[in-house]
């Protein structure tokens, strides 16, 4: 497709940027699968000039989430999805940690990027209770206790179909040339960020700048974070509180090599709700989806398992919580 030969050329020159700082290249076929390119988080150190620093986290996520978005204009693989979303999310955040420590001028308009990600977001929760949650009540007994395995059938054709619209129109949208120029400003805006981070003198006589910095941040994240489980009282709440658990558990494994000490209990808490607060919005929109297509008495017994809390203890826990 067009996209191939658009998003190459930006790949390629942001890992030949990336080859001046000894950082791990892209190598198609290597380090590349079915499933896409996973995020590997930045080598920081403390010695690192501010906007170095930034270049690596932006660098972290805008790779990944190139290489994910070429390969889905070809490839169903649901895995895919998560490794753009999961990319961005990552990217947003190298944004938030930045501004903090240095200028980012020139930041190209990212509203066509916005829109894509809003897309991949029901596409990806069309998927997941397709191929995730449904799949887990009709193998981990629960279909004892809800019955309904005409309505799962049903619905599990009904979020087919869609799945198959939903990638379609993303696949459109991607061609778009407001997309592209988007994917080729970033690039620009990117190398840029990178050439002024090569005229920058790192901090060697202030090593412990960037190390104060970074554990300042992942206590206010940490902060905010406590803040959000002790409200924690509805849906939306809860699913506050998963967003915060994901900004502190990205921050700490994106920051740890300025981390002294290491935020372990933090983030083995950060991934423990935000797995459990994940998996209780799965079942969620799978209530909410079997109630827009016509599943009705489906709907209706999920939704009292979901809010009595009893259906949790049978599924499966995802080997990692993004999604």
């Amino acid at each position: 497709m067009t996209l191939f030969f658009d998003i190459v050329p930006a790949i390629i020159v942001l890992d030949l940027a990336a080859h001046e700082e000894n950082m791990p290249i892209f190598c198609a076929g290597a380090d590349v699968d079915e499933a896409g390119l996973s995020y590997l988080p930045p080598r920081l150190h403390a010695s690192l000039s501010p906007t170095e620093l930034s270049w690596r986290l932006v660098r972290a996520a805008l790779v990944p989430l190139l290489v994910n978005l070429m390969l889905l204009s070809d490839s169903d693989h649901p895995e895919l999805v998560r490794h753009i979303r999961m990319a961005w999310r990552r990217f947003l955040r190298a944004l938030r940690l930045s501004i903090t420590v240095c200028n980012l001028d020139h930041l190209p308009d990212l509203s066509s990027l916005h829109f894509l990600m809003h897309q991949l977001g029901q596409l990806r929760d069309t998927e997941v209770s397709r191929l995730e949650v449904l799949d887990q009540i009709k193998t981990r007994f629960i279909l004892k206790y809800v019955g309904q395995e005409s309505s799962i059938s049903e619905l599990e054709k009904s979020l087919e179909m869609t799945a198959q619209l939903q990638r379609q129109a993303i696949r459109e949208w991607l061609l778009d040339t407001s997309m592209q120029d988007t994917v080729w400003a970033l690039t620009l805006w990117a190398i840029t960020l990178f050439t002024v981070a090569k005229t920058k003198s790192p901090i060697s006589d202030q090593p412990a700048g960037l190390s104060d910095w970074a554990t300042l941040q992942i206590r206010a994240i940490h902060k905010k974070f406590e803040r959000s489980q002790d409200s924690r009282r509805n849906a939306q709440t809860r699913h506050r509180t998963r967003i915060w658990a994901k900004r502190l558990r990205f921050a700490i494994e994106d920051l740890e090599g300025l981390l002294h000490p290491p935020s372990d209990q933090w983030l083995k808490k950060a991934i423990q709700v935000q797995r459990r607060e994940g998996e209780f919005r799965d079942l969620q929109v799978l209530v909410e989806l079997a109630e827009r297509y016509g599943s009705w008495s489906l709907a209706l017994k999920l939704r009292k398992f979901v809010m009595s809390g009893q259906i949790q203890k049978y599924m499966n826990h995802p080997a990692d919580p993004d999604s």
